[in-house]
């Protein structure tokens, strides 16, 4: 899969799941908690390199948009995914700040920024984020995961 010349950086930032920060959020509490509760849970695995767990967290149907790329489609092409992501990243650790989150009904949204650490704590890439999740039987899954960066492009390496 080719990223461009940003390398993986910028691929590791799809999950993009988020913190809640300064959100401003709508629809109900307990749809906004669960989703807060899903984006722990994906912060936590993406930060612990467990593609596992990351995967775990999308609907079966889901589509990951990262940049530069074509888009990854289904539960096995995002744990594919994550799995080269995670092992090109390993040690690097995400954070995730949530702008704006609202729900109706079963669907729902957030739209942040995130941003990616070095080991030793250098900005790896920023840029921001955009999620729609779906509740599915009391489980509010990722179904669409798209990100991009806010950096410019790197120089192609010689």
């Amino acid at each position: 899969m080719s990223i461009g010349n940003r390398g993986p950086a910028i691929v590791l930032l799809a999950g993009l799941a988020i913190f809640p920060g300064c959100a401003t959020s709508g629809g109900s509490a307990s749809a906004v908690a669960a989703m807060t509760d899903t984006d722990k849970a994906f912060v936590s695995a993406v930060n612990s390199g467990s593609a596992d767990s990351v995967a775990s967290l999308y609907a079966s149907d889901a589509v990951l948009l990262p940049p530069n790329t074509s888009a990854v489609i289904g539960s096995a092409g995002i744990r594919q995914f994550w799995a080269a992501t995670l092992t090109a990243f390993g040690g690097a650790k995400l954070e995730l700040t949530t702008d704006e989150t609202d729900t109706s009904g079963d669907i729902g949204y957030e739209r942040g920024s995130y941003r990616l650490l070095g080991p030793d704590g250098s900005v790896l890439d920023q840029g921001k984020y955009l999620q729609i999740f779906r509740n599915r039987g009391g489980r509010w899954e990722l179904a669409r995961d798209m990100f991009s960066s806010d950096l410019p492009p790197r120089p192609a390496a010689n």
